[in-house]
């Protein structure tokens, strides 16, 4: 047998790939010919995610233990819970994609960023953010689109804004309470469904709702305690109120003209204590409420000629204690609405016009 074979074989293959001899064992200088390295290319794929299994909580007992058991996950299952830490942060979360159930964060007095959550994109049931009372933005959640459930954000009051929500789209149910420094919605301009509703209460300097003009169809709708709202404008593209509808304690509340496109509400409608609202324009195409209505405490309300075309009240009928709206007006209306209820209550209106 010729000893010198395999060596003659080994150059021709070099130098059919278009390699020097000298380079053997080295790249060719075509990348794609993997023959010529004397190896076999692998396979670059990315690792698989750190799945973490159950649910967690952080809390003050031992932060640093707890926070070890979550420090790599990429994906938590089940829920994750944050309360009552000395935390100023949330970076150990950097790769936290997603939770797959709820997402709480509350009573972290300390807490002045959630930067660390920028790699969280969804929530799969409820996301609650509550008495961090330091925290004045939401930037670090700039990269979530979704939550299943609730998104609750209740008693945090230096936020100033919720631009750091502007990726997000859909969510369960919004529910934003106490945030007593924020101004406006804006940074929620891409939220376009809110199925479980929309409770905006005790807000005391919010101003407009523009920011959610992409909602077209809500569950339920709660403005209250909102002392310098002017308006409803935010919500004209809303057609209808599936559930209740409630509309109370805004003393700066000039008009609902916001809600004009609403043409039924299926559970109740409350219009309450509504101190500078002096007519129900924004209602005038509504023609159904499917549950009890509530009209009282409007100081300057004068009529409920708006209410013209509302002509089937399901439950229960209460207009009272509205000192300028007069009761002829009152009388008019309930003798033109089908009433599948009982008049309960219509006391303290104006009987002298």
């Amino acid at each position: 047998m010729n000893s010198h074979r395999p060596a003659l074989l080994l150059a021709a293959l070099l130098l059919l790939c278009g390699c020097d001899l000298e380079t053997e064992g080295q790249p060719c200088s075509d990348p794609s010919e993997a023959a010529c390295s004397g190896d076999e290319e692998e396979d670059s794929q990315p690792p698989p995610a750190v799945i973490c299994e159950g649910d967690y909580i952080v809390d003050e007992i031992e932060t640093a233990t707890d926070i070890s058991q979550i420090a790599d996950c990429e994906v938590i299952v089940g829920n994750l819970e944050i309360r009552n830490t000395a935390l100023s942060d949330l970076d150990v979360l950097l790769s936290l994609g997603s939770v797959g159930v709820g997402l709480t964060i509350w009573q972290n007095s300390l807490l002045t960023d959630i930067d660390g959550l920028a790699s969280l994109t969804e929530v799969g049931e409820r996301f609650v953010l509550a008495g961090s009372p330091v925290l004045t933005d939401l930037d670090g959640l700039s990269n979530l689109t979704s939550v299943g459930g609730m998104l609750s954000l209740t008693d945090n009051i230096a936020l100033t804004d919720v631009d750091g929500l502007g990726s997000i789209e859909s969510v369960g149910r919004l529910s934003i309470e106490h945030a007593t420094a924020l101004s406006n919605l804006d940074g929620l301009s891409r939220l376009m469904s809110a199925d479980g509703g929309v409770e905006l209460n005790g807000n005391a300097a919010l101003v407009n709702i523009d920011g959610l003009s992409n909602l077209t169809t809500l569950h339920s709708l709660s403005i209250q305690l909102n002392p310098v709202l002017g308006d409803t404008d935010g919500l004209s593209n809303v057609t209808a109120v599936e559930a209740n509808l409630s509309i109370m304690d805004n003393v700066s509340l000039t008009t609902v003209e916001g809600l004009a496109n609403i043409t039924s509400v299926g559970g109740g409608l409350v219009v309450g204590d509504n101190v500078s609202l002096a007519d129900l324009s924004g209602l005038v195409d509504l023609t159904s409420v499917g549950g009890n209505m509530l009209v009282y405490g409007n100081t300057i309300l004068t009529s409920l000629n708006d209410l013209s075309s509302l002509t089937t009240l399901g439950g229960n009928l209460s207009i009272f204690s509205n000192p300028a709206l007069c009761q002829s007006s009152v009388e008019a209306f309930i003798a033109a609405c089908t009433i599948n209820g009982d008049v309960e209550d219509i006391t303290g209106n104006e009987e002298g016009c």
